[in-house]
């Protein structure tokens, strides 16, 4: 009913009824107050004209007495008397309606008395006039003509103090009539406008609160995605909120079943899971990785799917996540319902408010698999190829160094090649353990304050042999800093790169170790005039087995693993690798380790 009604109109409705009935009470009241105005001066001039009418009426008395004084000679006298006896009714206004019947018969009578008068004056002037009737006016008197009408005007004397008494009782009265009349219909339309205003804003607030809950249901059910009701008619405000809420749901709604439908076609296992470990909601790769039913898993202690070693470490860490609140990782292994078992890597979150923890299990049985598959083919590196490759290069070397006997010069060419192919061997099983190694946390770092200079000095010392056969020089550094690293393994990183810098340099070329210091790292960089690298090869040039440099003037033989063992050696030291190179204008590799920092400096 009142949905088309914005807010700004049902104010104003509210506002401008209560003001439209005082206006019509005003009006009322006025019209009220003029017809009792207009009453009390007519009655106030029926006064005067009853008065009017009195001293009318002495004058009469008088005009009598002069006529009937046998003793006044003076006959123009006597006329002027009955010239002044004039008793018209013109000036007496009394009310001519039924609401004063005792006036109208006083009207009547003094319509009588108006003509007894005139009769008896014409015959005292005919009296008078004449000569021949000289004297025998008293005939009017003798004829008891006089005698009634006299009587008559007593009467009309009485009525007419009897009628102004009535004339000044009404005015009192008819003050306390309209007085009594204001009050009623000020109480009238205090209460109509009272209750009007009342209506009208219970019917509004009635109509508001109806629709707001309507609002307020569509919201619950937006948070419990059930269906929503439909949009409430009107053009108002509260419509407009309805149709935006029913809008959002609706969005909402198509947002939820996205969502649903990309966690139901995910690979990993998404849950919730209570504080008790209980499974709450669960995606449908479940199904698809455990072999059990969403109903089946529904309220099921998610201990009760783990092998009997990992439920214990399992319980503990995930009461660890809880009482830190944080994100955590826990592994474990599950018993699917055939019977079979899968390692999975749960990242869980714990919600506070929710008192809930959100997981996300992914089946890690084949990384795990490939994992140790790689630690045992790292074994057999390191036991059974190390070994007999060590022996092989042992044998070669004393060949090569004619302990068993001199060799003709075409089987050492032969024994060279053979030498160098043996030890770029041991170099990549040496690389590949190493790497290995650091990458499963096995090598323990000693951090130690040193000199950034120094550091260089004993990487330049381990390749002086190397840069003179390849008629390369080493150059540098010009600065020096304190850093706080492991000095072996920042050696190794620099041997690692000054290395490869030798291999890609031309012949009588120079490559320069620099050192720069930040606000809060140190950079140590090594510069080459080698080929240099193309941009879209230098986010990978750190990566294991790549080799994207080529020399135009040298073969260059690598395991591709020494710039990921530096990568590895610095992001253990707390520190970043970088590459600067253009083609054809050599390359800058540099690695920023920590500054060692001042007590003032500290935080």
């Amino acid at each position: 009913m009142f949905s088309r009604l914005n807010i700004n109109a049902k104010g104003l409705i509210l506002v401008l009824v209560p003001v439209i009935i005082e206006i019509c009470f005003a009006s009322y009241l006025t019209l009220m107050l003029t017809d009792t105005f207009t009453k009390l001066v007519r009655m106030q001039h029926s006064i005067d004209a009853m008065e009017g009418m009195n001293e009318k009426r002495s004058q009469l008395y008088a005009a009598l007495c002069v006529v009937l004084d046998a003793s006044e000679p003076d006959t123009a006298k006597r006329l002027r008397a009955l010239d002044g006896i004039d008793i018209e009714l013109t000036p007496l206004l009394v009310e001519k309606n039924d609401r004063f019947p005792e006036f109208s018969e006083f009207r009547e009578a003094m319509d009588t008395f108006h003509n007894h008068v005139k009769e008896i004056t014409k015959k005292f002037r005919k009296q008078l006039t004449n000569p021949d009737l000289a004297g025998n006016y008293r005939t009017v008197v003798k004829d008891n003509e006089l005698m009634p009408v006299l009587i008559e005007a007593n009467g009309i004397n009485s009525s007419a103090f009897s009628a102004l008494k009535q004339l000044g009782a009404l005015q009192p009265h008819e003050m306390e009539r309209f007085q009594t009349e204001f009050f009623a219909w000020l109480i009238i339309s205090l209460i109509s406008s009272w209750g009007i205003c009342l209506w009208i804003s219970l019917a509004f607030s009635s109509d508001i609160v109806k629709r707001l809950r309507n609002i307020t249901e569509n919201a619950r059910l937006i948070s419990y995605g059930q269906p929503l009701h439909e949009v409430q008619p009107g053009t108002d405000e509260i419509a407009q909120l309805d149709k935006t809420v029913y809008l959002a749901g609706k969005e909402l709604e198509e947002l939820r079943e996205r969502e649903l439908a990309v966690l139901d076609n995910a690979t990993d296992v998404l849950c919730s899971v209570d504080g008790h470990l209980r499974l709450r909601d669960i995606g449908k790769a479940a199904t698809r990785n455990w072999g059990f039913e969403l109903d089946e898993l529904a309220g099921r202690s998610i201990l009760s799917i783990l092998t009997e070693e990992t439920i214990e470490p399992t319980r503990n860490q995930f009461t660890a996540i809880e009482a830190e609140s944080k994100e955590g990782q826990i592994e474990n292994t599950v018993k699917c319902r055939d019977g079979t078992t899968k390692i999975f890597l749960w990242t869980v979150n714990w919600q506070p408010t929710a008192q809930l923890f959100y997981c996300v299990a992914h089946d890690v049985s084949h990384l795990r698999a490939m994992e140790k598959l790689k630690q045992d083919f790292l074994a057999m590196v390191s036991h059974d190829l190390r070994t007999p490759l060590n022996s092989v290069s042992i044998g070669l070397s004393m060949l090569a160094e004619n302990r068993l006997g001199e060799l003709p010069a075409s089987a050492q060419s032969q024994l060279s090649k053979s030498r160098k192919s043996v030890e770029r061997l041991s170099h990549l099983v040496h690389d590949l353990l190493e790497l290995e190694k650091l990458g499963s946390g096995k090598i323990t770092f000693d951090r130690e304050v040193a000199s950034a200079a120094e550091v260089c000095g004993y990487a330049k010392e381990a390749l002086e042999v190397l840069a003179e056969s390849a008629h390369v020089q080493l150059v540098g550094p010009a600065g020096d800093a304190a850093i706080l690293v492991d000095v072996k393994r920042l050696t190794q990183v620099l041997v690692n790169l000054l290395s490869n810098a030798i291999k890609f340099s031309p012949v009588n070329s120079t490559v320069v170790l620099d050192v720069k210091e930040a606000s809060d790292y140190i950079e140590i960089g090594v510069s080459d005039s080698g080929p240099g690298i193309a941009p879209e090869h230098q986010s990978v040039i750190f990566n294991r087995f790549q080799q994207v440099g080529v020399s135009p003037t040298k073969t260059i033989k690598s395991t591709g693993l020494g710039l990921a063992i530096v990568q590895v050696i610095i992001g253990e030291l707390g520190g970043l690798t970088g590459v600067e190179s253009a083609l054809g204008k050599g390359s800058r590799f540099w690695v920023r380790v920590p500054r060692l920092l001042d007590d003032e400096e500290a935080p």
